[in-house]
Formats: structure tokens, C-alpha cells, sequence
């Protein structure tokens, strides 16, 4: 599915999902809402924060009023406590500045000479740097030497070259 007409004022797209992206979000200003269409499953089927059931406005399309009721949907403070929470718990992992593997990428099938593949890696960088303590983490020697392990063991991957 994707995001049909907007007819309300209040409401804006935070993102443009491409092919194999994390799909679109929505934010309905007036309500606190942001509406994800094509939401991870871990992300729509985490269990700390529900999401936000509503009965669209009588003037809403019906197009409009399809990807409302079909896009899972939260609160704006409680996307952001689950989003942080992804990264706090390294199921999604900062390669880059530009990106972020997640532990159920198709490409996690790709294995180093130990047999454990990228994401088990990442994680085992990111935690010999102190995450997720925020006092003791070493965020300039962590992406450092995550850098020199991707361009070591993953050479070929597009997270090196971005």
C-alpha cells in the first residue's frame, strides 16, 4: 500500500521510502500522529508503546481514509522511544553517517572467517566501546573501528563506501 492523496492541511510526509526502504512516514500535525506505511515488524510488533487507534474526520477521502486505518500509527514521543530503543538494543546498528544495518538485513547471510555474520560483529564493536552506557561509550573509537572492520572483513559492502 502506499500513501494515497493527503486532502488535510495538517498533515505532512516526513520521508519518501524508496524501493527496499523502510517505506513512508506521515505526520499529522494536528493530532501528535505519524502514520508508517511499510513499518519494520520489529518495530510494529514491539510490545512497551501501542500504537494509536482513531476514527479519521468525516471530510477526510476515502483514499486518504484507507492508509490511515492500514498504516500502524503512533504518538510522536512514543515512535521516538521505540526508535531509540532499536538502536539502544543494536537491532539497528550506525555503520555510517549515512547508514544503519539492521540485524534482519538479507545480507546478514554474508559471513566473516569466525562464522558470525556482520550485524554479530557490530554488535560485539559497539559493546567493547561501552554501549549502551552513554557515560562509558567511545562513540569516536567505536565508529572507528567499525570502519577498519567493515573495510577488513566486508570490503565489497556498500556500508564501506558510504
Amino acid at each position: 500500500m502506499e500513501f494515497g492523496p493527503v486532502s488535510s492541511p495538517h498533515v505532512v510526509g516526513l520521508t519518501c521510502g524508496n524501493e527496499g526502504d523502510s517505506g513512508h512516514l506521515v505526520l499529522d500535525t494536528e493530532l501528535g500522529i505519524i502514520h508508517w506505511e511499510e513499518c519494520p515488524p520489529e518495530v510494529e510488533n514491539q510490545d512497551f508503546r501501542e500504537g494509536v487507534d482513531y476514527e479519521p474526520d468525516e471530510d477526510v477521502s476515502e483514499e486518504e481514509a484507507d492508509w490511515r486505518y492500514s498504516a500502524p500509527a503512533w504518538t510522536i514521543p512514543d515512535l521516538f522511544e521505540i526508535l531509540r530503543h532499536q538502536f539502544k538494543i543494536l537491532h539497528w546498528i550506525p555503520v555510517s553517517h549515512a547508514t544503519v544495518r539492521t540485524t534482519g538485513d538479507p545480507d546478514e547471510e554474508e559471513r566473516d572467517e569466525g562464522g558470525a555474520g556482520m550485524a554479530a560483529m557490530l554488535q560485539r564493536i559497539y559493546r567493547q566501546h561501552g554501549w549502551p552506557n552513554l557515560a562509558r561509550y567511545r562513540k569516536a573509537e567505536c565508529l572507528e573501528a567499525v570502519k577498519e572492520a567493515m573495510a577488513e572483513r566486508y570490503p565489497d559492502s556498500v556500508c564501506v563506501r558510504s
